[in-house]
């Protein structure tokens, strides 16, 4: 009798285990909830502008920071122990130079997916959510901002026509959960932006100005976004 009332225990031991482990945590939804309502909708839209404004994007480095610096609007000549003094001289194997391009690269493909994201989940409500075709239409015209952004800095530089034959950037139309990073995806970036005024150093290898790190987006060159 005793090993019968243990083994009903340990049943409904691992039934309630089971359901507290699937209890969504306080303060967290599930995506496909999310999506449900337009106050849900209008929260992940939210969300893709506040990776947008961060400090490693348009909240400093994309606006008033490293694209200044690249664009010669600071004149950082005499102050060598500046943080992008290195990026400022077109330096990218500096190491500072070279996280602050990963990461730019790593924090736009993450508003990429987001958006992806929100085309993905929002598809079968918008029929249901007020506004819900306007809300897909700015979502659609933040990918393509992003990737035109992204292809501007990691883009090769086009000076003939054979240039536009190069291999550019990964752009992202699905939402998926494939994580690998083909070859493709590895040298994304010719050149950063340099200023006429400065001969770029062409002994300095490619490789090292790309960003070159996993993700867990995969890459499907020559969709247009």
């Amino acid at each position: 009798m005793n090993k019968i009332m243990t083994a009903v225990a340990t049943l409904l031991l691992f039934a309630s285990c089971n359901d507290w482990l699937n209890v969504t945590p306080k303060g967290d939804v599930e995506a496909e909830d999310l999506y449900e309502t337009a106050k849900g909708c209008n929260s992940a839209l939210g969300g893709i502008y506040a990776t947008l404004s961060s400090k490693a994007l348009y909240g400093q480095e994309l606006s008033y920071g490293a694209m200044d610096l690249l664009a010669q609007y600071w004149d950082l000549t005499n102050d060598p122990s500046y943080t992008y003094y290195d990026l400022f001289q077109y330096d990218y194997t500096d190491q500072s130079s070279v996280s602050m391009i990963n990461t730019v690269w790593s924090e736009m493909y993450e508003a990429v997916a987001q958006c992806n994201a929100f085309l993905h989940y929002i598809e079968p409500h918008r029929n249901d959510i007020p506004h819900a075709d306007l809300m897909i239409g700015e979502v659609y015209g933040l990918r393509a901002f992003i990737h035109m952004e992204l292809f501007e800095m990691f883009g090769p530089v086009i000076r003939t026509q054979a240039d536009l034959q190069k291999s550019a950037i990964a752009y992202r139309t699905s939402f998926d959960n494939v994580s690998r990073v083909p070859e493709s995806c590895r040298k994304p970036c010719a050149s950063w932006p340099m200023t006429p005024s400065r001969t770029p150093n062409w002994d300095v290898p490619v490789t090292a100005m790309c960003p070159i790190s996993t993700s867990r987006m995969s890459s499907t060159t020559g969709e247009r976004a």
